[in-house]
């Protein structure tokens, strides 16, 4: 794992208002942060997925891979290995 920039929290928290998510990112420690979900009355599968997939697609423009724990409430970022890396031909 890589350590987690406060930069790309707050992008991150931009980002998922902006597309109307709900969620929020906060800090949990330097390798791990939390996808905190709205409250009960606001939350839906498709709002979840939607959060979820921006977090992925904006550590995949850094070329970064997101580990989610199993109940999708934290998360962690590792370097892309193989030919998903971008920059780097599909051998």
């Amino acid at each position: 794992m890589i350590p987690l920039s406060f930069g790309d929290i707050a992008l991150l928290n931009h980002l998922l208002e902006e597309w109307g998510t709900r969620y929020q990112v906060r800090w949990k420690d330097s390798f791990t942060a939390c996808l905190e979900p709205p409250g009960e009355c606001c939350f839906t599968p498709e709002l979840q997925r939607k959060a979820l997939g921006l977090v992925e697609r904006f550590y995949r423009e850094k070329g970064l891979a997101v580990v989610f724990s199993p109940d999708k409430l934290f998360f962690s970022v590792k370097r892309l290995e193989g030919p998903g890396k971008p920059g780097c031909p599909a051998e």
